[in-house]
């Protein structure tokens, strides 16, 4: 019982810091970041621009096999069931969930954008379908290396439509996951 109340603690703290990061990293509206290439969906609705998903990554000073059994208690604390368990590509997590409205703690306006409508934050109130992986790797050292990703898509389930369209990622989940694996893993 205290084991999970102190990985829920270690969680929140992992996403206050990772929230702060990101609102302190924020572009402004209307730039365009060089390095960032926009990814072209096409579906029976025509030619949508998204964002190219990317990976947070961290090494942390942990054996992989304890951070593999990390990564799984984080996701629970965040109230995302493991579906995905691949241990020959290092990866786990799952590819196809949705929230509503939050993420765990943490508000889905501050984990994606899906633009703004004449209401807010498009994210508060739309179905955020995501794929969230993880994978775990040895470092060569005796240490891991993390890469979480996510992607995400939104669909207004308010207004009637079946059509999702894809969203942008903050990086604060995937920093929230990396550094909540990092803080409550056994190091070496």
């Amino acid at each position: 019982m205290d084991s999970a109340r102190s990985l829920t603690r270690a969680v929140l703290a992992a996403m206050c810091a990772a929230s702060c990061t990101a609102c302190a990293a924020k572009s402004t509206p209307g730039t365009i970041d060089p390095n960032v290439r926009p990814v072209i969906l096409t579906d029976e609705s025509g030619i949508l621009l998204g964002e190219r998903p990317r990976a947070s990554s961290l090494s942390v000073n942990v054996a992989p096999l304890d951070a593999w059994q990390t990564t799984k208690k984080v996701y629970a604390a965040l109230g995302i069931p493991v579906t995905l368990e691949n241990p020959a590509a290092h990866q786990l997590g799952n590819k196809d969930f949705w929230k509503s409205r939050s993420v765990g703690p943490l508000r889905m306006a501050d984990v994606v954008d899906c633009g703004t409508g004449i209401t807010g934050r498009k994210a508060d109130t739309y179905r955020i379908y995501m794929s969230l992986t993880t994978i775990v790797e040895g470092d060569g050292t005796g240490g891991t290396r993390l890469h979480t990703t996510l992607i995400p898509f939104g669909q207004d389930v308010a207004g009637g439509s079946a059509d999702r369209i894809p969203c942008g990622t903050t990086g604060v989940l995937e920093s929230v996951v990396n550094e909540s694996i990092r803080n409550n893993s056994v190091r070496k």
